[in-house]
């Protein structure tokens, strides 16, 4: 059985379509954002694709495991990952 393109969730294949689509367009504001920082010297990541990468999968670990409830808020995490995602673009 062939694996399921990253991002698709096994969904139905004209959904498919739609969600490949979406997460692509996703990925190249993100490419874009990247690459204009680097271009003005703001950022300076080690490596700009798997940057992109790890900062996208922070982003959605927060939608799977954010618990009103947990021992952080909403701002601690907003901040600590914002820390983070800054720390592997280069930025102090």
């Amino acid at each position: 059985m062939a694996a399921e393109p990253l991002g698709t969730g096994g969904h139905q294949p004209e959904a498919r379509v739609e969600l490949v689509a979406l997460r692509d367009e996703f990925e190249q504001i993100w490419r874009d954002v990247i690459e204009d920082g680097i271009a003005d010297g703001s950022f300076k990541p080690e490596d700009p694709a798997l940057t992109r990468f790890s900062i996208i999968q922070m982003c959605n670990g927060v939608a799977l495991g954010y618990r009103p409830d947990g021992r952080l808020t909403l701002d601690e995490i907003s901040g600590i990952i914002s820390r983070q995602a800054l720390a592997l673009l280069g930025r102090p």
